[in-house]
Order: structure tokens, then sequence, then C-alpha cells
């Protein structure tokens, strides 16, 4: 029976539940996730494809070399390596996932480190209900970088251009510098501290 702990280098056919074949040399296996990953060659051609199959997806698995001997500690150093059985192989990028070019998980991932850096940044302050959801409503609205906490937790928009004091209600809202309260950006910012507050007093009231 081949041993998939032992794998590594062998040339293997692998049939999946599906009954479709996959011919190729396993490049590496990882009994955690449960992962194997293959290197197949590709016709007429001296490139090389990159799969990974789950090994719950495969139905039976035939070794066409013969499976190289578990390491032992009566080995040499210069024998452990000699039985290495992967050499560097030029995997390309875009055979592990389309995904990545269309930049879907890219997207995903960004998202993903906001959210983190958002928790990360609140867990460090002490805001009020109000100054803590008007926060994160910035946070997610505006591009990364355009909403920051001072050192007194006033929330600072904008690159110090308006600034939100506590408690964080719509008179709070005023621009650094003065100037005319005409401001478009001071009154976009308004709106959305008004429509923050409307929101939370709705669900305070149960509505």
């Amino acid at each position: 029976m081949l041993s998939l702990d032992n794998s590594v280098g062998l040339r293997v056919k692998i049939t999946t539940n599906l009954d479709s074949t996959v011919e190729g040399t396993i490049h590496s296996y990882n009994p955690h996730s449960g992962l194997l990953s293959i290197i197949v060659p590709l016709p007429d051609s001296s490139n090389v494809s990159f799969k990974v199959i789950k090994t719950s997806f495969i139905k039976q698995i035939t070794s066409l070399t013969k499976q190289r001997p578990a390491f032992t500690n009566k080995l040499s150093i210069n024998e452990k390596f000699q039985n290495f059985a992967n050499k560097p192989v030029n995997v390309p990028v875009e055979s592990i996932s389309s995904n990545f070019n269309k930049g879907k998980n890219a997207k995903l991932i960004t998202a993903r480190e906001n959210e983190f850096k958002l928790r990360k940044l609140l867990n460090t302050r002490k805001l009020s209900i109000e100054g803590e959801t008007l926060f994160k409503s910035l946070y997610q609205l505006l591009p990364v970088g355009d909403v920051n906490l001072d050192k007194s937790d006033n929330i600072i928009v904008f690159e110090n251009h308006l600034i939100i004091s506590k408690p964080y209600n719509v008179n709070d809202c005023k621009l650094v510098n003065g100037g005319n309260d005409d401001d478009q950006q001071l009154t976009y910012i308004k709106k959305v501290i008004k429509e923050t507050w409307d929101k939370l007093e709705s669900e305070r009231k149960g509505g």
C-alpha cells in the first residue's frame, strides 16, 4: 500500500471520486490539511502544471515508481540528501488560482486586513457606543487612512481636515482650521453622523 507520509517525489496515477485521472509527481503532502500537491508535465512543453488535491476526493492512487525507503537514523546526512526527490521546479502562479489574477482574493485579503486593523485600534481605546459605531461607519465608508483617532479619542477625518469631538454628535464635527460651514466634506460627514445617530436611536427604541 502506498504511504503518503513517505511519498514525496513519487510518480503516481490518481483517480478521483469523479473517475477523472491525474498523472504526475508528488511535490508535497500535508497530513493535517489533507492536501496533496502534484507536479503535472504539460504535453509538448517543458513547462509543468501545479495541482492541489484533497485526499478525501481521491478514490485510488497508484505508484508508477518504486517508493523510497523511510529515512532512518542509520543513514548519513549525504544519503538523506540523496534520497530527496524534489528538484527546484518553476510553479506558474496562474495555475494555483485564477481568482488571484482577477483580484477577487486580493480584495478579500485586503478587507480582512482592514478589519483586523480596526479591531486592534478600537481595543486600545475606550470610546462610547456612539463614538465606536460612528468610527466604524466612517472607517468602512472612507478610503484607508482617511479616518483616525487622536490621543484624546477625537475622530480625525481627511488628514486633520475635520475633527469630531466627544460626544460625537453632529454639532461636534468641526473644521480643524476654521472655514466655511458650506464645506462639502463637512456637510457629507455631518450627514453620516446624523444617519448613525438616527440608526442607534431607532435600535434603542426597538425599531
